[in-house]
């Protein structure tokens, strides 16, 4: 297996894997998390972040790091239009945690399960609007790394 080869796979492995975690989390947990009481709902909330904030990073990075590499490695990226798009849509996936996800977890691991702020599930729900675009990128993100990729194996 050569090296551009082998990142190709990584690259779409854990593109693969990120979308799919994107897509659980805000389809089957978070609507999962509504239907619990407020203090169960804040506890579980700091469960999945506390796995997330390590789970993530071990799954995006090895999207990143492989589809740059793979710009500099090969004459050009198989079909450079998709490529930088998966890249765009990875960048603003990343922008999107920043902004709008990484605030509100750190919040919600400073907040007491006991007494929490009386606005929480308020700011936590504002938060949600960026998970839902990051969702969508991160599946986009997936397509076209398989539309750039696939036929060319």
């Amino acid at each position: 297996m050569d090296l551009i080869y082998g990142l190709q796979f990584l690259v779409l492995l854990f593109a693969g894997l990120l979308a799919g975690a994107e897509f659980v989390v805000h389809l089957a947990l978070v609507p999962s998390i509504r239907h619990l009481e407020s203090r169960a709902k804040l506890t579980f909330r700091r469960g999945l972040i506390l796995k997330l904030r390590i789970l993530i990073p071990c799954i995006f990075l090895p999207v990143l790091i492989p589809a740059i590499a793979l710009i500099f490695l090969s004459e050009t990226p198989v079909q450079p239009t998709l490529h930088y798009s998966a890249l765009a849509c990875l960048a603003l996936w990343i922008a999107l945690r920043i902004v709008g996800t990484v605030p509100i977890n750190s919040a919600t691991l400073e907040w007491s399960v006991e007494s929490p702020p009386a606005d929480w599930e308020a700011r936590v729900a504002r938060a949600e609007r960026f998970h839902i675009v990051g969702v969508l990128a991160a599946v986009a993100c997936f397509v076209l790394l398989l539309l750039e990729i696939l036929p060319n194996h």
